[in-house]
């Protein structure tokens, strides 16, 4: 079910949209995106959360902040940066908790949801939810944290050119509010922020395709503008990916699972797979269409144990690597998302080695190819995959030489960097292809 939402600034009632996304996001996981934000009024809604994420623009947020909160703004980011994902140039404004959403044309400022007229709707747990949340999972996982010491210079600027501006009044306009921006230099209002300038910021493309990269040089240029230490310190990717891996040795273990096999515990392995996915941040490692996908196909007992068996057998089992990747791979396809009923299965790249990569991240890499396949062109590496081929050995055990490729040509650039594991691996392929730059 979905209730349109329409507001008329000036109504005395209270704001149908405040309501709508106080609604939305009363239960986890929380999942925003939204580029202009009271700071403030975020703090309150994931106050005590634990499985949320947003997108946004962070040096819009910033820019548009008032000059007095633009630090607190600032540390909450750094604060919260496993839970942040910088979208250049992002004006979707989406709210989506548990089974409910709200989207529309109202920022979470005070002007978004009290003073402006504005239109939203909102919907309950439809095919449109699950829509949404599969659009924000997949455009989250092109987009990666903001790097903090960038956005500090950024906020430097910005302070010393508001300091310069000040001894020049702006014009205003019929209203006799200030040409750049509502509420700049007025005392503070609990949620309110400044709305963005007329005139919108010119942006580059995301820096996707694989001819923008140039050469191998572009890729460590790329990750070093987003690590600055390269892989000297952990950073909180190569930490919770440990962690992650920690947790399935922990709870599906090789005795562990072989015990759970043993005495049918199929419901167990289904909670204990699930309860890795849905950590928070994980996410990143495979998409929540996938997760959702896996679990809708969990449902009955019978593809409980095949996937139960299957699993034990790709992590753990006697046959040889090949034997094992590919059962697994055919398992994962045969299981069908009732929900999706167009789907051939639920395999995906990244779903089928999540958990390989987990059990031996030093020799496993976890797999979107088509980052990976960007990297690849860039490194002038031959090339053996397409975009649609099916997931199978051959390719995976490619993927792996060229990860191996990498790592001896880190080690050997004139930067010295070098990765400790596939993790770092996996980080510098994400952090170098999917890098976004701003025009200077």
């Amino acid at each position: 079910m979905a209730t349109k939402l329409i507001h008329y600034k000036g109504d005395d009632k209270q704001s149908p949209f405040r309501l709508a996304v106080g609604e939305a996001l009363a239960e986890e996981p929380l999942r925003i995106a939204c580029p202009y934000i009271n700071t403030g009024y975020l703090e309150e809604i994931v106050r005590g959360k634990t499985d949320w994420k947003l997108l946004t623009d962070a040096k819009e947020w910033l820019r548009l902040t008032g000059r007095d909160k633009r630090q607190a703004a600032l540390d909450f980011i750094e604060e919260h940066l496993a839970n942040i994902h910088d979208c250049s140039g992002l004006h979707a404004k989406v709210f989506i908790g548990g089974d409910g959403a709200f989207f529309g044309s109202a920022n979470l400022t005070n002007s978004g949801l009290y003073k402006r007229d504005e239109l939203g709707l909102q919907t309950e747990k439809t095919e449109l939810h699950q829509e949404l949340s599969d659009w924000f999972e997949q455009l989250w996982e092109t987009k990666s944290p903001p790097v903090i010491k960038k956005l500090v210079d950024f906020v430097q600027r910005i302070n010393a050119t508001e300091s310069t501006e000040k001894k020049t009044p702006h014009s205003s306009d019929s209203n006799g509010s200030s040409s750049r921006g509502e509420g700049r230099g007025l005392k503070h209002i609990p949620f309110s922020e400044v709305e963005p300038d007329k005139q919108p910021l010119k942006r580059k493309k995301s820096r996707m395709k694989a001819g923008k990269f140039q050469s191998f040089d572009k890729l460590v240029e790329n990750f070093l503008v987003n690590q600055p230490d390269g892989f000297k310190k952990g950073g909180w990717e190569h930490k919770y990916k440990r962690k992650l891996s920690d947790k399935l040795k922990e709870t599906l273990g090789k005795e562990t699972l072989i015990q759970l096999v043993a005495e049918k515990k199929y419901d167990e392995v289904k909670q204990r797979v699930l309860s890795l996915l849905r950590k928070p941040t994980h996410s990143i490692l495979t998409s929540l269409s996938a997760i959702k996908g896996l679990s809708n196909s969990l449902n009955g007992e019978k593809n409980q144990e095949l996937f139960a068996h299957s699993l034990l057998e790709h992590l753990y089992g006697t046959g040889t690597p090949k034997e094992r990747f590919d059962l697994f791979a055919k398992r994962l396809s045969e299981l069908k998302d009732p929900t999706q009923p167009k789907r051939k299965g639920v395999v995906t790249w990244p779903l089928q080695t999540f958990f390989l990569f987990l059990s031996n991240y030093e020799e496993n890499l976890l797999l979107k190819p088509r980052v990976t396949l960007a990297a690849i062109k860039a490194c002038g590496y031959k090339e053996f995959y397409k975009h649609g081929d099916k997931v199978n050995w051959k390719i995976y055990s490619d993927f792996l030489e060229f990860g191996k490729y990498l790592r001896d040509r880190l080690k050997n650039h004139r930067m010295k960097l070098i990765p400790r594991d596939m993790i770092d691996i996996h980080n510098f392929i994400y952090q170098s292809v999917m890098v976004n730059q701003e025009n200077k």
